[in-house]
């Protein structure tokens, strides 16, 4: 605690207690001014949580929330016994808020950025399924029907390897409502290829009529 006095005294010029000794512990001084990633991350999705403000305001803080947000809580000390609550804490509160910022950024074309933090997000952690079911809407809201089933197939086939486990019931919907968008689309193309052919075949007869 001593060293840890001196460093911080070498580092401010000026007498700020940054702890203090209470109940026979030392404590940390929440009146000495400092920034802490983790309060500022939850002070922003509070703020953007907040359905009487603005949508771009609501939409810049989900932004700056997601700059903050690098991964495991104390990447090193992550899976040790004390640290493990708050790594899954903060792990699950980012998944769900991005989840929220994609149903807000569609309404308003954020598509792109939508999938920019969900690949993000799934960097840092492959193997939560809401991150993929995220980006997967995402692709289809854009039409992105083959890269949507490619990536439907990339996350199925690695849960089934990696954890054993088979597609949650929405992942499977998903899959079922990209099947149903394919299906228009080739419908489409049929109807377009059909109606086609019926043209040529009318502008045949008219020539051989001239």
């Amino acid at each position: 605690m001593f060293r840890l006095r001196a460093i911080l005294k070498s580092e401010f010029s000026d007498d700020t207690q940054f702890f203090i000794f209470r109940h026979n512990s030392y404590v940390w001084n929440d009146s000495a001014p400092y920034w802490l990633d983790t309060e500022e991350f939850e002070q922003l999705l509070t703020k953007a949580k907040d359905k009487s403000a603005p949508d771009k305001l609501r939409l810049d803080y989900y932004r700056k929330a997601f700059e903050l947000y690098k991964g495991d809580y104390l990447k090193e000390s992550s899976y040790d016994s004390w640290a493990l609550p708050y790594t899954n804490f903060y792990k699950r509160l980012y998944s769900d808020t991005l989840s929220e910022y994609a149903t807000l950024g569609e309404i308003h074309g954020e598509s792109k950025s939508i999938i920019d933090y969900c690949e993000k997000a799934i960097a840092m952690d492959v193997y939560e399924e809401s991150n993929h079911i995220t980006l997967i809407k995402a692709l289809i809201n854009i039409g992105q029907f083959s890269q949507a089933t490619a990536h439907y197939n990339y996350i199925v086939a690695l849960l089934q390897k990696d954890l054993g486990v088979q597609p949650s019931e929405q992942l499977q919907a998903l899959n079922s409502q990209i099947k149903g968008k394919l299906g228009d689309t080739l419908y489409n193309l049929e109807d377009i290829q059909k109606n086609y052919r019926k043209l040529m075949r009318k502008t045949k007869l008219l020539f051989i009529a001239v």
